[in-house]
């Protein structure tokens, strides 16, 4: 039951950035993802040191009130793991049990998320422009991915990106999660 529902909580960050009809493999990656914000922090008490981490499971929550949620058709727990793992170890850091920092990665789906758009218009018949603001329905998405001290359990660090959620193919929403992977991992901070 825990794997579908991880199952289920990837499809839709993984899924979420462009809209289902109109997306195409050939379309840019600067268009696959366009809605994404990318963030990262570290917390005071960030300090590691060494070249490993400790891999640890997944969290996943998933806000779906209405029942909307599809199940997906690709094991993304395994694909975005994998992916974060490569990537540590571009950046020079290695897996293994004896370290002391402690890496995982969270996925928060809400499906009833309410947006505020900002619109600039024209008055019909003349040139004043107004700015209009409308409430939307759009569902989203977040990843992040966690440092914390292995001792305690703190925080270190976390990097995350936001999105619209948007249902689409696995090989679309795998580019988008290879870029904010590799993205987020950008604004981790060198080892002291």
């Amino acid at each position: 039951m825990r794997n579908l529902v991880f199952f289920l909580l990837i499809n839709t960050f993984l899924l979420s950035a462009c809209q289902q009809t109109g997306i195409k493999e050939n379309h840019s990656l600067a268009e696959l993802t366009q809605d994404m914000e990318i963030s990262s922090k570290a917390h005071k008490r960030h300090h590691y040191t060494g070249n490993t981490y400790q891999w640890v499971s997944a969290n996943i929550v998933i806000n779906d009130p209405s029942g909307v949620w599809n199940t997906p058709e690709f094991d993304y727990d395994a694909y975005i793991s994998s992916k974060i793992k490569k990537e540590l170890e571009k950046i020079g850091l290695f897996e293994s049990k004896e370290s002391n920092i402690a890496f995982s990665y969270d996925i928060d789906v809400n499906m009833s998320a309410i947006q505020v758009k900002k619109f600039n218009t024209t008055e019909p018949g003349s040139d004043k422009k107004t700015n209009e603001q409308l409430v939307f329905h759009i569902p989203e998405s977040v990843l992040s991915i966690i440092i914390r001290d292995k001792s305690n359990y703190d925080i270190l660090w976390t990097g995350s990106v936001k999105s619209d959620y948007k249902n689409l193919p696995p090989e679309i929403a795998t580019k988008r999660i290879d870029y904010s992977i590799s993205e987020i991992l950008k604004r981790l901070p060198k080892n002291p």
